[in-house]
């Protein structure tokens, strides 16, 4: 067996495991939230989620009741009954007088009934006014915009036939498997309160958030989406996202292993965990900004990756991180400047790669074991400063 195949073990054990359901965590531990068994037929039969509190939302022309609770934050949407096929779930700015704040766990969980979701507020919706002497059902005006902030955990897990969201301008938190396996789910949409679009804004963003679904972009060629968090496998397993260009204070593992059409990433983000881009093999263009720390085979295997960069703030290159990369042209700069601490490059963090030249320069840098090992196209080596490799680096 040769050193490649006895190094790609790791990996390959790791593939296993990648996109696969992780134990699932509260994201609204003030809401009890009891899921009412949901029918998952694929036909145009009846169906409830989530749980129903006694209060409710008629839309009459949707043919949907949306159950939901009140407290002092506002109204949090607990569930829902759909009676029909491409359904469009309305969710109005204010139910009761009240800002509609959150989408509450499992609240549409299971809801093959859905096409789209409409909770940006749009300014006339339809529903029943009660006025002196009676009632009526007709246009009511709505202050457009919307005061969503939460979407909870598996609130659309398994809505296989949902195909996007129109959501509001406040950031947006979303919780584990939120979307998971929603496989016709594009993207999400966000509005201002004069219903214009506007560029994403998340905060945090769960375990498995998107894992499986359909999205196809996290931020495109002019929008940056921002977020705080991405959790581990937040996007893992997206067969058709194409394109990723986003902000964020971390990235957790796995976290866009896997998405086999990812062609460009645009990535400013202190630290990208183990695992991020694993078996991205049509990703051909990197960018990092502000990057310290790249994670254990973070872009290992991404066979297609031709060119990135290493940004001045980079401190920790982790093993195997662009393993098997052998069509990455890039030369490797490393400048330890901008007040990064000691520099690191971990055990076969470039092997296999098509980096044709590396320069080491300034500062504390250290380079393990196979670091720089078997790549065939490195023709160009320069070192300067306190840089200490080993024997075995190929450097």
């Amino acid at each position: 067996m040769n050193n490649k195949i006895k190094r790609s073990l790791a990996a390959t054990l790791t593939a296993l495991t990648l996109c696969a359901p992780l134990s699932m965590t509260t994201a609204f531990p003030n809401i009890n939230v009891n899921t009412i068994t949901a029918s998952a037929a694929e036909g145009c039969t009846s169906q409830i989620s989530g749980k129903y509190t006694g209060n409710v939302y008629y839309d009459y022309y949707e043919g949907v009741q949306l159950f939901f609770s009140k407290d002092s934050n506002g109204v949090v949407i607990t569930g829902c009954q759909t009676r029909k096929c491409n359904t469009t779930i309305r969710i109005p700015k204010q139910i009761d007088g009240a800002d509609v704040v959150a989408i509450a766990d499992n609240a549409f969980r299971d809801q093959t009934n859905i096409f789209l979701v409409r909770c940006y507020g749009q300014n006339t919706v339809y529903g029943t006014t009660y006025h002196p002497g009676g009632s009526s059902y007709g246009p009511l005006i709505i202050k457009g915009g919307s005061s969503i902030s939460k979407i909870g955990n598996r609130a659309f897990y398994g809505c296989t036939n949902l195909a996007n969201i129109l959501i509001g301008d406040k950031e947006l938190n979303v919780g584990d498997y939120a979307f998971y396996e929603c496989d016709k789910f594009t993207h999400i949409q966000f509005y201002n309160s004069s219903n214009n679009t506007i560029d994403p804004k998340y905060g945090n963003i769960g375990t498995r958030a998107f894992s499986r679904s359909g999205m196809t972009s996290f931020g495109d060629w002019s929008d940056v989406a921002t977020c705080k968090t991405l959790g581990n496998g937040a996007f893992c397993g997206c067969k058709d996202l194409a394109y990723v260009n986003f902000k964020a204070s971390s990235i957790g593992s796995d976290c866009f292993g896997n998405c086999t059409k990812l062609r460009e990433a645009k990535i400013d983000s202190p630290s990208i965990g183990d695992n991020a881009f694993l078996y991205c093999t049509a990703l051909e263009n990197l960018t990092l900004t502000n990057t310290k720390s790249i994670g254990a085979s973070a872009f290992r295997d991404c066979t297609s990756l031709k060119s990135t960069n290493m940004p001045e703030s980079i401190e920790s290159v982790g093993n195997y991180a662009f393993f098997g990369d052998s069509k990455l042209a890039s030369k490797m700069i490393f400048e330890n400047r901008k007040g990064a601490g000691p520099l690191t490059i971990g055990v076969s963090a470039f092997e296999y790669s098509g980096i044709p030249c590396v320069q080491l320069y300034a500062g504390d840098i250290t380079v393990a074991d196979y670091a720089f090992a078997n790549c065939n196209n490195l023709r160009c080596r320069v070192r300067y400063g306190n840089v200490k490799t080993s024997p075995l680096s190929g450097f």
